[in-house]
């Protein structure tokens, strides 16, 4: 396996505003090395537009992906990518693979 895309890690952040309104933003927090793979589009209808969705799994190592959690993004290639689970690999030891979609 090869782990040669660059990825980094971005930690969420909920504030308060002013009016009691929820903020939430997304801080660059490390980057590490990862095997990116991409998975087929896929196009939806939402209210009458058309929504493309991309999949992407990432591969790192189980002490990279230490703290990533659902709530975090994660940046590749200028794409932030969401969280949707985290599947430890038990023949490959060592590794965690990221099951992500791309946020538009």
């Amino acid at each position: 396996m090869r782990l040669d895309e660059q990825v980094t890690k971005l930690e969420k952040s909920v504030q308060t505003d002013q009016y009691g309104e929820e903020q939430v933003t997304y801080s660059e927090s490390e980057t590490v090395f990862a095997q990116v793979t991409r998975g087929t589009p896929s196009e939806s209808r939402t209210a009458g537009r058309e929504e493309e969705t991309t999949s992407l799994t990432v591969v790192m190592r189980t002490s990279a992906a230490d703290g990533i959690t659902r709530e975090d993004r994660l940046r590749w290639r200028g794409d932030d990518l969401e969280v949707q689970g985290r599947i430890s690999n038990p023949d490959r030891s060592g590794f965690v693979t990221l099951e992500t979609t791309r946020v538009r």
